[in-house]
């Protein structure tokens, strides 16, 4: 990934980090999953997905405040965005909705 990201600078500000984000995080690689999507949420920082995901990761670090705060963050984005956008991103605002309902916001499913 680092080699595909460092020959086209572009890609960081695209979809290359989140993907990696969520590929570690599918893995239970809490800590990479959360420095890639920091990477990517530095260009995008309002993406709902990235939100939910780095929320996601920071549960799976017992980091409970950020991953709150991440996903009320996602709540917000989705929330304020167009109707066309908010048709796109209402799966993330549904997930994170979903997360904070559960106890403990439990990482584990």
């Amino acid at each position: 990934f680092e080699q595909v990201v460092s020959r086209d600078r572009s890609h960081a500000q695209n979809e290359v980090w989140r993907e990696v984000g969520a590929t570690y995080l599918a893995a239970g690689q809490f800590e990479d999953a959360r420095n890639a999507l920091e990477q990517f949420l530095d260009h995008r920082p309002s993406d709902p997905e990235a939100l939910y995901l780095i929320g996601r990761a920071h549960a799976g670090l017992g980091h409970q405040r950020e991953a709150t705060s991440s996903m009320q963050a996602c709540i917000a984005a989705v929330k304020t965005a167009p109707a066309y956008k908010y048709r796109a991103d209402k799966r993330w605002l549904n997930e994170a909705q979903q997360f904070l309902r559960r106890p403990m916001h439990n990482s584990a499913e």
